[in-house]
């Protein structure tokens, strides 16, 4: 039985590498007695497997990963005994039993959502940005690399820009959400502190991935829309 199963990924858990969030996980369908399939050779591991890697310091409330079981299980008491081990801030709020001829996720997602929680006194500031953005043919981006700093255009990575119209209230400061829909994967990725830098908007953002995608020209279909 294969199942793929969506996740959160915030509070102090947003600081745990991909490393440490793998290891996490192992050790909490240890204890949860899920019955787990493993790997053949000399070091059998877990057969999980997880979507694109997020970043460290970023939360998330829409994240992946497939799970091989050996015998079958419900949905629905995997995704309670694992909530039951993992540590607050990744929590499972979803799931699906998958085709074992299902792609992994790792080869088919290659868009994300993010929001970034801007001050709405700068609305008009941001909106202007995006509209420069949008309709810009080039956009010079600064990456970090081994090397050191590569500057590059990142706008074939920016498939969207915008602001969501409704204001929230955080900490008595009226905020306004800027969404981000961008290329991930093996195919070329930008990070959204990237973007944002580009846009000129130094200093903390709050940014959150929201959503991972399988993009088809212009269709988006979530790692749960393209198994129906």
């Amino acid at each position: 039985m294969r199942v793929r199963l969506k996740y959160t990924k915030e509070a102090t858990c947003r600081f745990l590498s991909h490393l440490d969030l793998v290891r996490t996980f192992i050790r909490s369908l240890r204890r949860a007695r899920i019955p787990v399939a493993y790997t053949q050779g000399f070091n059998p591991q877990p057969r999980l497997a997880f979507a694109a890697p997020l970043s460290v310091g970023i939360a998330s409330i829409g994240e992946y990963l497939d799970l091989s079981l050996e015998a079958r299980e419900t949905i629905a008491v995997i995704s309670a005994s694992l909530n039951e081990s993992l540590p607050t801030g990744i929590k499972i709020i979803e799931g699906q039993e998958i085709s074992e001829k299902q792609k992994s996720l790792m080869s088919v997602v290659n868009a994300a959502l993010y929001t970034v929680k801007m001050l709405s006194a700068e609305q008009e500031i941001i909106k202007e940005q995006v509209s420069l953005i949008l309709d810009a043919s080039q956009l010079t981006g600064i990456k970090k690399t081994k090397k050191g700093l590569v500057k590059r255009d990142i706008k074939p990575y920016i498939y969207n820009l915008r602001i969501k119209e409704e204001a929230e209230v955080e900490n008595q400061n009226q905020i306004i959400l800027l969404e981000m829909l961008l290329k991930i994967g093996s195919q070329g990725s930008v990070h959204p502190a990237e973007v944002l830098v580009a846009m000129g908007i130094t200093g903390e953002s709050s940014i959150c991935r929201q959503e991972l995608f399988i993009k088809e020209e212009e269709k988006l279909w979530t790692p749960f829309t393209v198994n129906s």
